[in-house]
């Protein structure tokens, strides 16, 4: 009543990606993209020398892959969307359905 109003919360962006056929593979907000279970331990191995990353360091290797996942589509506006050669070899194999993914749109701001 008195106090400062709180900021209304950002909601995270939602994304799309389909297949070479235009078959959804995902839709969601970008931190709920299956990522591959050997990239997150192969990155694990790489940040932490650990082969068998406990929650914290599993949670961990998970933010960085999504941060690098933000940063490369942050360009995308809303509606617009990119290949995935666009994105990359080396960030589309950081996910589940990678050597599938066609095509990434962003849903939403």
């Amino acid at each position: 009543m008195f106090g400062k109003k709180r900021a209304a919360k950002r909601r995270p962006p939602r994304f799309q990606l389909t297949d070479p056929a235009g078959v959804l593979l995902f839709e969601g907000e970008l931190q709920d993209i299956p990522l591959r279970e050997e990239m997150i331990l192969q990155k694990s191995i790489e940040f932490f020398d650990d082969p068998s990353p406990c929650y914290i360091h599993r949670g961990a290797v998970m933010n960085r892959l999504y941060m690098e996942l933000e940063d490369a589509l942050s360009p995308l506006g809303k509606g617009e969307r990119m290949s995935a050669g666009a994105l990359g070899e080396q960030l589309c194999s950081y996910l589940q359905d990678g050597g599938r993914l066609a095509h990434i749109r962003r849903l939403s701001d």
